[in-house]
């Protein structure tokens, strides 16, 4: 196992739960999830990714699915404001996009990249 703090950390939560939550408790929940993130790994770049869109949700019944879309959609924001306010992500994209070109990786893949580059996608 490497000691190393990782270059990036992907964020996908709240689809499970979300049923079984208020907005305001879920909210609460992803701030503070992300604030724990950034004070353990201070220059990793937090990447959020939407809850995706289901058929069927866990404790609701079919005729709920579209009030649940609408929640969904809602947290998606909630996320990514989380994400957006944790500015550090900014100041580090930039170095991390030439760390990950030295690695082969496509820095167009990097979820939330502001740079003019990824911006063309």
């Amino acid at each position: 196992m490497s000691s190393k703090a990782p270059l990036i950390i992907v964020i996908n939560l709240g689809g499970n739960d979300l049923s079984s939550m208020e907005l305001g408790e879920f909210k609460a929940h992803i701030f503070s999830d992300f604030k724990y993130i950034r004070s353990v790994f201070p220059t990793a770049l937090l990447a959020w990714f939407d809850i995706l869109p289901r058929l069927h949700w866990r404790e609701v019944d079919d005729a709920s699915a579209k009030p649940m879309d609408l929640k969904r959609k809602r947290a998606n924001r909630l996320g990514r404001q989380a994400w957006s306010d944790s500015w550090l992500d900014q100041l580090i994209a930039e170095r991390l996009v030439s760390t990950l070109l030295t690695v082969s990786t496509c820095p167009k893949l990097v979820v939330g990249c502001t740079l003019s580059h990824c911006r063309q996608l």
